[in-house]
């Protein structure tokens, strides 16, 4: 009779493991689930204002052609391709995919054409150039330290993100900088400028021989170039 409920016991035992862990995995699907559905009912500041997008949207997508290229802000930049048929200049998501750090840092240089470059304004958008390159090296570093730590080894010096490449980043926008925008508007094959002057009163784009107005209301300025 011990024997047998020995054998019981060894067999209830792995009953009562795969009732917890699938108890767990309930758990946690359920919690997974009642964050994304509160996640997608609930209304943000940055979807309300993104409202305010919709009527050039629809401009876009009765007036251009599939693929056609718009020049915009970073932020409109990121919902065109998904409301329109047409492309962008830029985007800082382009740094998901195979292209250079210096295209992606021409590229960001004439999006901010009108902007300051300076090492902060940089690293503030670090990761729209270079991706999660840095990031991600200095999360392996920082937890190669806390081993070394651990087992009493000196920790690795590192800088998040390295002085050298955030001042070739300054350098190659600053030149870019100098040079005439209505090169990178051919070189490219820019179609259209969408202004959002509320976000960018300092884009001085009114003076341009090349540019003819398609598009205006209180807030955005549509351009088609020659």
């Amino acid at each position: 009779m011990a024997f047998l409920q020995s054998a019981a016991n060894r067999v209830r035992r792995p009953r009562r493991w795969a009732v917890a862990i699938l108890s767990v995995m309930i758990l946690g699907a359920l919690n997974g689930a009642r964050s994304y559905i509160s996640m997608i009912s609930s209304v943000s500041e940055t979807d309300i204002q993104a409202q305010a997008y919709g009527p050039i949207m629809d401009w876009f997508r009765e007036h251009t052609e599939p693929d056609q290229v718009i020049y915009a802000n970073d932020e409109i930049s990121n919902l065109i391709p998904v409301y329109t048929s047409a492309n962008v200049f830029f985007s800082g998501n382009a740094g998901l995919s195979l292209i250079s750090d210096r295209e992606m840092i021409r590229r960001f240089a004439y999006n901010h054409y009108f902007s300051s470059f300076t090492s902060e304004m940089i690293e503030a958008y670090e990761r729209s150039i270079f991706g999660f390159r840095y990031v991600a090296l200095a999360g392996k570093l920082r937890q190669q330290n806390v081993l070394r730590r651990a087992f009493g080894v000196a920790p690795i010096t590192f800088e998040a993100f390295p002085k050298e490449a955030m001042a070739e980043a300054v350098r190659q926008a600053k030149e870019i900088q100098a040079s005439d925008i209505r090169s990178m508007w051919r070189e490219y094959h820019i179609d259209y400028i969408l202004w959002d002057t509320e976000a960018n009163p300092e884009w001085g784009f009114r003076d341009h021989s090349s540019l003819i107005l398609v598009y205006q209301d209180e807030r955005f300025i549509i351009y088609k170039i020659l």
